[in-house]
């Protein structure tokens, strides 16, 4: 069960986070390729497209997370709902376009300042494009996803990922087209998923819609997408908020500690997502507990130890590019890191929230957390620039945490004293670093090394005893 489990998890894990790791990886040739005001513009529109990905179908991937269960025992109903669904993205996508590229021009002139050379005649609608795709082939890789068809969602991950850095590659480098061209890049890769979810269930798209399918995922939807729209602010909106109240530079310095170390959460969102359907399913078995507890513990090893590389590669950004302009924001890493591990806690405690499809109460949580996030940068920003950001940032999840504490049977997975001591062990680490970095003036290049070091043998210990203890039970 173990390996089984483990296994699963770690096969969807990569592939999910076969994108961001290609973007990651790209982030050199970026730096490398643009200007910090260009830079700040991929940023920027990069943040953009995600937000269209949630409203061009309307958010209907986060109904079908929870509604794929109800047909999933019936194959030709499953086909249906699928081709249901891909039908409602079409439609909701066209009449989206209809508007937005009527509408791109005014949008632009409200989102920016007048002082970024930002324009959606041609680097917005590139984004409007790439978004719309990503609507369509995030939803049906939940499908792939929940019904164990790794190979077909393999297909499409390396499609979407590996197609948008050859044709960024392709058209920056050879072709010479800079800024638009690594933009046309992203959104071709994005079509090339989308098209073939539509190709592959042709037979079962319909002009008519069925509410028979859909009534549910839309009732779902009027508390899910809102919450998932907030979700965006609360997560992207910082970056427009420098951009209006600092200057370009200021977002591209923001933007590369933000690209990396949100990484983290792409990670752990990347192990939830793989984890899901075992404890989803784990409610409806005798090893409920057990395979509860391997999930929990592999979701929260991978996200400590996938923090920790983080933290040593943005550390040594010397490694990354010559422009030493993006240095300064090295010595946030330590607590931005530390934010993103409860925010990795409170990720996995809405699973639950998903399971009992309560997304009045999930729409409640998000309205807090961005709001205060909002409210706290607003006041923050102008007085410590970057780093009111980070403070804005560690202090509304520490916030959001607590709130959690007002249902605390939701918090089980902290009932494993594993999980306790490697979740407050990585914290502590990580409070010690930034003060020998910033308050005792160690070089943030070995520290970096030296919190890696101490990381992985403290899960490498932990997975010994683990291995250890399932070899004992098993003689």
């Amino acid at each position: 069960m173990y390996k089984k489990i483990v296994s699963a998890s770690v096969a969807y894990t990569l592939l999910t986070f076969l994108q961001p790791a290609l973007s990651l990886l790209l982030q050199p040739f970026y730096l490398h390729w643009f200007t910090p005001d260009e830079y700040a513009i991929l940023s920027l529109l990069g943040a953009y497209s995600s937000f269209i990905s949630l409203i061009s179908a309307l958010g209907i991937g986060a109904a079908v997370y929870t509604f794929y269960f109800d047909y999933s025992q019936d194959p030709e109903k499953l086909n249906q709902y699928t081709g249901q669904v891909l039908s409602f993205c079409l439609w909701s996508n066209a009449i989206f376009a209809l508007l937005i590229f009527v509408f791109g021009n005014a949008l632009f002139e409200l989102i920016f300042s007048s002082n970024a050379p930002i324009h959606f005649y041609p680097y917005g609608a590139l984004a409007t494009l790439a978004g719309m795709a990503v609507s369509i082939t995030g939803t049906y890789i939940v499908f792939l996803r929940n019904g164990g068809q790794l190979v077909l969602y393999a297909v499409i991950s390396v499609l979407v990922s590996v197609g948008a850095v050859v044709a960024q590659f392709i058209l920056v480098l050879v072709a010479g087209l800079g800024l638009e061209g690594a933009l046309w890049g992203k959104m071709l890769g994005a079509v090339a998923g989308a098209a073939l979810p539509f190709w592959l269930h042709r037979r079962f798209l319909s002009y008519q819609l069925n509410w028979q399918y859909l009534s549910g995922s839309l009732r779902f939807m009027l508390y899910a997408t809102p919450n998932s729209l907030i979700g965006w602010f609360y997560s992207y909106f910082d970056r427009f908020m420098v951009e209006r109240m600092l200057n370009l530079l200021s977002v591209s310095l923001y933007s590369i500690l933000f690209v990396f170390t949100s990484t983290i959460e792409m990670a752990y969102l990347a192990v939830r997502s793989a984890i899901t359907p075992y404890l989803f399913a784990s409610q409806n078995t005798a090893n409920k507990a057990a395979e509860s507890k391997i999930a929990h513990r592999f979701y929260f090893m991978f996200t400590i130890l996938f923090s920790s590389v983080v933290v040593a590669v943005v550390c040594n950004l010397q490694l990354l590019t010559q422009n030493s302009t993006y240095y300064a924001v090295r010595e946030c890493v330590f607590v931005f890191a530390a934010g993103y591990l409860i925010s990795s806690v409170i990720d996995l405690v809405y699973v639950g929230y998903y399971r009992e499809k309560k997304s009045k109460q999930l729409l409640a949580l998000a309205l807090v957390s961005v709001g205060l996030k909002i409210g706290l940068n607003y006041w923050l920003i102008p007085l410590y620039q970057i780093w009111g950001v980070v403070i804005a940032s560690v202090i509304t999840r520490c916030v959001l945490f607590l709130l959690l504490f007002a249902e605390p049977y939701r918090l089980k997975p902290l009932a494993d004293g594993v999980i306790l001591l490697l979740l407050g062990v990585m914290l502590v680490v990580m409070a010690i670093a930034h003060v020998g970095v910033v308050g005792l003036g160690y070089a943030v290049t070995w520290v970096g090394w030296v919190q890696l070091i101490v990381v992985m043998g403290l899960l490498a210990g932990t997975t010994l005893v683990q291995w250890r203890d399932n070899r004992a039970q098993k003689t």
